[in-house]
Protein backbone atom coordinates (compact mmCIF):
# COMPACT_ATOMS: atom_id res chain seq x y z
CA UNK A 1 0.00 0.00 0.00
CA UNK A 2 1.43 3.03 -0.90
CA UNK A 3 1.59 6.52 1.44
CA UNK A 4 -1.49 8.30 -0.15
CA UNK A 5 -3.40 5.22 0.88
CA UNK A 6 -2.13 4.64 3.73
CA UNK A 7 -2.99 8.13 4.82
CA UNK A 8 -6.77 7.92 3.50
CA UNK A 9 -7.28 4.52 5.42
CA UNK A 10 -6.03 6.20 8.46
CA UNK A 11 -8.13 9.10 7.87
CA UNK A 12 -11.31 6.61 7.08
CA UNK A 13 -10.72 4.71 10.43
CA UNK A 14 -9.98 8.09 12.32
CA UNK A 15 -13.94 9.15 11.01
CA UNK A 16 -15.73 6.02 11.80
CA UNK A 17 -14.41 5.56 15.26
CA UNK A 18 -15.15 9.59 16.29
CA UNK A 19 -17.32 10.76 13.77
CA UNK A 20 -17.43 13.69 11.30
CA UNK A 21 -17.79 16.56 13.92
CA UNK A 22 -15.20 15.19 16.12
CA UNK A 23 -13.13 14.53 13.34
CA UNK A 24 -13.39 17.86 11.92
CA UNK A 25 -12.04 19.25 15.67
CA UNK A 26 -9.04 16.71 15.47
CA UNK A 27 -8.16 18.57 12.20
CA UNK A 28 -8.74 21.87 13.93
CA UNK A 29 -6.16 21.06 16.39
CA UNK A 30 -3.56 19.74 14.47
CA UNK A 31 -3.71 22.63 11.84
CA UNK A 32 -3.50 25.16 14.94
CA UNK A 33 -0.40 23.55 16.48
CA UNK A 34 0.93 23.64 12.90
CA UNK A 35 0.56 27.56 12.86
CA UNK A 36 1.91 27.79 16.05
CA UNK A 37 5.09 25.81 15.46
CA UNK A 38 5.59 28.29 12.11
CA UNK A 39 5.36 31.20 13.94
CA UNK A 40 7.64 29.80 16.85
CA UNK A 41 9.94 28.67 14.09
CA UNK A 42 10.03 32.29 12.33
CA UNK A 43 10.59 33.59 16.19
CA UNK A 44 13.72 31.54 16.56
CA UNK A 45 14.97 32.49 13.25
CA UNK A 46 14.44 35.94 13.85
CA UNK A 47 16.38 35.67 17.20
CA UNK A 48 18.99 33.67 16.03
CA UNK A 49 19.38 36.64 13.55
CA UNK A 50 19.77 39.14 15.63
CA UNK A 51 22.13 37.27 17.25
CA UNK A 52 24.24 36.06 14.41
CA UNK A 53 24.16 39.35 13.37
CA UNK A 54 27.47 39.96 16.03
CA UNK A 55 29.42 37.29 13.79
CA UNK A 56 28.26 38.66 10.90
CA UNK A 57 31.53 39.47 8.90
CA UNK A 58 33.18 41.93 7.20
CA UNK A 59 31.01 45.20 7.94
CA UNK A 60 31.94 48.88 8.21
CA UNK A 61 31.00 51.64 9.72
CA UNK A 62 30.16 54.80 6.78
CA UNK A 63 29.37 58.66 7.91
CA UNK A 64 27.87 60.98 5.54
CA UNK A 65 27.50 64.57 5.83
CA UNK A 66 23.41 65.44 5.50
CA UNK A 67 21.10 68.17 4.41
CA UNK A 68 17.24 67.26 4.75
CA UNK A 69 14.08 69.38 4.99
CA UNK A 70 10.64 67.77 4.71
CA UNK A 71 10.74 67.35 1.00
CA UNK A 72 14.42 65.41 0.31
CA UNK A 73 17.71 63.95 1.47
CA UNK A 74 20.56 64.86 0.22
CA UNK A 75 24.18 63.03 1.49
CA UNK A 76 28.20 63.72 0.57
CA UNK A 77 31.25 63.07 2.51
CA UNK A 78 31.31 59.57 2.55
CA UNK A 79 34.14 58.14 4.52
CA UNK A 80 34.64 54.58 6.07
CA UNK A 81 35.51 55.45 10.13
CA UNK A 82 35.85 51.91 10.60
CA UNK A 83 38.30 50.85 8.30
CA UNK A 84 38.68 47.42 10.01
CA UNK A 85 38.43 44.03 8.47
CA UNK A 86 35.63 42.27 10.14
CA UNK A 87 32.52 43.07 12.20
CA UNK A 88 32.56 46.68 13.09
CA UNK A 89 28.75 47.62 13.65
CA UNK A 90 25.85 49.07 15.72
CA UNK A 91 26.90 53.18 15.41
CA UNK A 92 25.45 55.80 17.62
CA UNK A 93 26.03 59.40 18.63
CA UNK A 94 27.75 60.60 21.64
CA UNK A 95 27.55 64.16 20.56
CA UNK A 96 27.37 66.05 17.43
CA UNK A 97 31.23 65.42 17.18
CA UNK A 98 31.81 61.48 18.11
CA UNK A 99 30.45 58.16 17.00
CA UNK A 100 30.17 54.93 19.13
CA UNK A 101 30.38 51.81 17.89
CA UNK A 102 31.44 47.76 18.51
CA UNK A 103 35.12 47.32 16.80
CA UNK A 104 36.59 44.44 15.92
CA UNK A 105 39.81 43.16 16.95
CA UNK A 106 40.59 39.39 17.05
CA UNK A 107 37.04 38.28 16.32
CA UNK A 108 35.99 39.44 19.42
CA UNK A 109 34.35 43.61 19.78
CA UNK A 110 35.76 46.89 22.22
CA UNK A 111 33.88 49.58 21.98
CA UNK A 112 34.97 52.42 19.82
CA UNK A 113 34.83 56.29 20.18
CA UNK A 114 35.23 58.25 17.19
CA UNK A 115 36.13 62.07 16.69
CA UNK A 116 34.97 63.45 13.55
CA UNK A 117 37.29 66.44 13.77
CA UNK A 118 40.55 64.50 14.19
CA UNK A 119 39.56 61.43 12.47
CA UNK A 120 40.83 59.93 15.35
CA UNK A 121 39.42 56.27 17.07
CA UNK A 122 39.71 56.03 20.61
CA UNK A 123 39.34 52.21 22.59
CA UNK A 124 36.67 52.86 25.50
CA UNK A 125 37.07 48.84 26.64
CA UNK A 126 39.37 45.96 25.83
CA UNK A 127 37.87 42.83 27.81
CA UNK A 128 38.36 38.86 27.43
CA UNK A 129 34.65 38.85 26.06
CA UNK A 130 32.80 41.06 23.49
CA UNK A 131 30.97 44.64 24.14
CA UNK A 132 28.10 45.59 21.53
CA UNK A 133 25.65 48.42 21.09
CA UNK A 134 27.39 51.25 22.76
CA UNK A 135 25.02 53.99 23.81
CA UNK A 136 25.26 57.06 25.19
CA UNK A 137 23.61 57.27 29.09
CA UNK A 138 21.58 60.71 28.79
CA UNK A 139 22.34 63.82 30.95
CA UNK A 140 25.93 61.60 31.63
CA UNK A 141 29.24 61.12 29.84
CA UNK A 142 29.49 57.43 30.53
CA UNK A 143 28.13 54.49 27.93
CA UNK A 144 26.03 51.62 28.29
CA UNK A 145 26.78 48.66 26.02
CA UNK A 146 25.44 44.88 25.85
CA UNK A 147 28.52 42.70 27.18
CA UNK A 148 29.06 38.80 26.09
CA UNK A 149 31.88 37.55 28.41
CA UNK A 150 33.26 34.24 27.08
CA UNK A 151 31.58 32.08 29.57
CA UNK A 152 28.26 32.76 27.32
CA UNK A 153 26.97 35.50 30.48
CA UNK A 154 25.36 38.50 28.73
CA UNK A 155 24.30 41.92 30.04
CA UNK A 156 23.62 45.59 29.80
CA UNK A 157 27.03 47.91 31.75
CA UNK A 158 28.34 50.90 32.27
CA UNK A 159 31.55 52.12 30.99
CA UNK A 160 32.81 55.51 31.94
CA UNK A 161 34.62 57.77 29.34
CA UNK A 162 37.23 59.37 31.64
CA UNK A 163 40.58 59.02 30.46
CA UNK A 164 41.91 57.93 33.61
CA UNK A 165 39.30 54.73 32.91
CA UNK A 166 40.52 53.92 29.68
CA UNK A 167 40.83 51.91 28.33
CA UNK A 168 38.04 49.40 30.72
CA UNK A 169 39.24 45.91 31.75
CA UNK A 170 36.49 42.80 32.93
CA UNK A 171 37.04 44.01 36.56
CA UNK A 172 36.15 47.65 35.59
CA UNK A 173 32.46 47.93 34.40
CA UNK A 174 29.65 47.42 35.95
CA UNK A 175 26.11 45.63 35.23
CA UNK A 176 23.21 47.78 34.88
CA UNK A 177 20.54 45.25 34.87
CA UNK A 178 20.90 41.02 35.11
CA UNK A 179 18.34 40.85 32.03
CA UNK A 180 19.70 39.10 29.19
CA UNK A 181 19.29 41.78 26.70
CA UNK A 182 19.78 41.57 23.57
CA UNK A 183 19.12 45.93 22.03
CA UNK A 184 18.21 48.47 24.01
CA UNK A 185 17.45 52.36 23.26
CA UNK A 186 17.10 55.09 27.22
CA UNK A 187 14.08 56.82 27.69
CA UNK A 188 15.82 59.17 30.08
CA UNK A 189 18.97 58.69 32.14
CA UNK A 190 17.01 56.12 34.42
CA UNK A 191 14.65 54.33 32.02
CA UNK A 192 15.01 51.99 29.22
CA UNK A 193 13.13 49.75 27.10
CA UNK A 194 14.95 46.90 25.93
CA UNK A 195 14.73 43.82 24.07
CA UNK A 196 15.09 40.64 26.43
CA UNK A 197 16.53 36.98 25.35
CA UNK A 198 14.36 33.88 26.57
CA UNK A 199 14.92 30.43 25.44
CA UNK A 200 11.90 30.59 23.05
CA UNK A 201 11.48 34.42 22.14
CA UNK A 202 12.67 38.42 21.87
CA UNK A 203 10.24 40.26 24.54
CA UNK A 204 9.69 43.88 25.55
CA UNK A 205 10.83 45.41 28.87
CA UNK A 206 10.66 48.09 30.62
CA UNK A 207 13.15 48.83 32.84
CA UNK A 208 13.49 50.99 35.51
CA UNK A 209 17.14 51.37 36.81
CA UNK A 210 16.60 53.98 39.43
CA UNK A 211 13.95 51.63 41.13
CA UNK A 212 15.90 48.59 39.83
CA UNK A 213 12.88 47.24 38.39
CA UNK A 214 11.36 45.39 35.03
CA UNK A 215 7.87 44.85 33.49
CA UNK A 216 7.46 42.53 30.58
CA UNK A 217 5.72 44.93 27.74
CA UNK A 218 4.87 42.68 25.08
CA UNK A 219 6.82 39.07 23.78
CA UNK A 220 7.84 38.51 19.98
CA UNK A 221 9.21 41.63 19.08
CA UNK A 222 12.09 42.42 16.47
CA UNK A 223 15.79 43.92 16.73
CA UNK A 224 15.25 47.70 16.67
CA UNK A 225 14.41 50.09 19.68
CA UNK A 226 14.60 53.81 19.59
CA UNK A 227 13.55 56.58 21.18
CA UNK A 228 11.00 58.94 19.30
CA UNK A 229 12.76 62.62 18.98
CA UNK A 230 10.48 65.38 20.41
CA UNK A 231 8.35 62.84 21.82
CA UNK A 232 6.96 61.45 25.06
CA UNK A 233 7.14 57.86 23.06
CA UNK A 234 9.65 55.13 22.35
CA UNK A 235 9.11 52.69 18.92
CA UNK A 236 9.93 49.08 18.64
CA UNK A 237 8.67 46.68 15.86
CA UNK A 238 6.35 43.31 16.20
CA UNK A 239 6.20 40.31 14.41
CA UNK A 240 2.88 40.31 12.15
CA UNK A 241 0.65 37.54 10.55
CA UNK A 242 1.96 37.82 7.50
CA UNK A 243 5.39 36.97 9.79
CA UNK A 244 6.78 40.64 8.80
CA UNK A 245 7.53 43.76 10.99
CA UNK A 246 5.10 45.77 12.07
CA UNK A 247 6.54 49.17 13.87
CA UNK A 248 5.10 50.92 16.64
CA UNK A 249 4.90 53.65 18.90
CA UNK A 250 5.04 53.17 22.61
CA UNK A 251 3.61 55.96 24.82
CA UNK A 252 5.89 55.73 27.79
CA UNK A 253 3.04 57.44 30.20
CA UNK A 254 0.09 55.68 29.63
CA UNK A 255 2.00 52.38 28.20
CA UNK A 256 -0.19 52.15 25.31
CA UNK A 257 0.97 51.03 21.88
CA UNK A 258 0.13 52.47 18.30
CA UNK A 259 0.35 51.09 14.95
CA UNK A 260 2.59 53.06 12.53
CA UNK A 261 3.56 50.91 9.33
CA UNK A 262 4.61 48.24 8.11
CA UNK A 263 8.83 47.71 7.57
CA UNK A 264 9.79 46.65 4.24
CA UNK A 265 10.14 42.88 3.57
CA UNK A 266 13.44 41.81 4.89
CA UNK A 267 14.18 44.60 6.54
CA UNK A 268 14.74 44.86 10.67
CA UNK A 269 16.50 48.07 11.16
CA UNK A 270 15.18 51.91 11.25
CA UNK A 271 16.27 55.35 12.48
CA UNK A 272 14.12 58.51 13.35
CA UNK A 273 14.89 61.34 11.74
CA UNK A 274 12.61 63.50 13.71
CA UNK A 275 9.19 62.69 14.80
CA UNK A 276 7.24 62.24 11.83
CA UNK A 277 9.70 60.71 9.42
CA UNK A 278 11.62 57.18 9.71
CA UNK A 279 14.84 56.50 8.05
CA UNK A 280 15.91 53.25 6.84
CA UNK A 281 18.10 51.05 4.43
CA UNK A 282 17.95 48.80 1.61
CA UNK A 283 20.75 47.13 -0.65
CA UNK A 284 22.69 50.57 -1.25
CA UNK A 285 19.74 52.74 -1.28
CA UNK A 286 17.58 54.96 1.71
CA UNK A 287 14.13 55.12 2.00
CA UNK A 288 11.91 58.09 4.06
CA UNK A 289 8.18 56.85 5.64
CA UNK A 290 6.70 59.87 6.67
CA UNK A 291 3.45 59.33 9.14
CA UNK A 292 2.11 62.80 8.47
CA UNK A 293 1.97 62.56 4.44
CA UNK A 294 2.55 59.37 3.18
CA UNK A 295 1.71 55.55 3.69
CA UNK A 296 4.56 54.58 1.72
CA UNK A 297 8.21 54.28 1.31
CA UNK A 298 10.08 56.68 -0.84
CA UNK A 299 13.34 56.80 -2.14
CA UNK A 300 15.14 59.52 -0.92
CA UNK A 301 18.86 58.43 -1.58
CA UNK A 302 20.99 56.16 -3.45
CA UNK A 303 24.89 55.55 -2.31
CA UNK A 304 25.95 53.19 -4.60
CA UNK A 305 28.74 55.69 -6.28
CA UNK A 306 30.32 55.57 -2.30
CA UNK A 307 31.19 51.72 -2.67
CA UNK A 308 29.04 50.38 -0.45
CA UNK A 309 25.71 47.55 -0.54
CA UNK A 310 23.82 46.10 2.22
CA UNK A 311 22.97 49.00 4.60
CA UNK A 312 21.68 47.82 7.60
CA UNK A 313 21.94 49.67 10.75
CA UNK A 314 21.55 53.78 10.99
CA UNK A 315 21.98 56.82 13.54
CA UNK A 316 21.60 60.31 13.06
CA UNK A 317 23.15 62.87 15.06
CA UNK A 318 21.49 65.12 17.63
CA UNK A 319 21.42 68.37 15.55
CA UNK A 320 20.61 66.03 12.18
CA UNK A 321 23.25 67.12 9.66
CA UNK A 322 25.18 63.77 9.75
CA UNK A 323 24.17 60.09 9.45
CA UNK A 324 26.20 56.80 10.45
CA UNK A 325 25.39 53.54 8.72
CA UNK A 326 26.31 50.03 9.01
CA UNK A 327 27.11 48.57 5.49
CA UNK A 328 29.50 45.80 3.13
CA UNK A 329 31.71 47.72 1.08
CA UNK A 330 31.21 46.30 -3.02
CA UNK A 331 33.48 44.80 -4.48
Amino acid sequence: MDKTSQCSKTCEVLLHKFGFREWFLVFGLILSKLITMLKYLFVIGLMLCCRNAFAQSDTQVFLFDMMQNQDSIAVKNGRNISQNPGYNNQPSFFDDNQVLYSKNKNGQTDIALYDIKSASTTIISEISGSEFSPMRIPETDQIAAVRLDTNGLQRLYRYSTADSALPHTDESTRALSTLKIGYFDFYDKDEILASVLTPTSLDLYLIDLKAEKDSLIIKDIGCSIHKVPGMNAMSYTLINEEQDLDLYLLDMESLESYFVCVLPIGIQYYTWLDKNRILLGSRNKLFVYDTLMSNEWREVADLKGFGIKTITRLAVSPSGDKIALVAEKSK
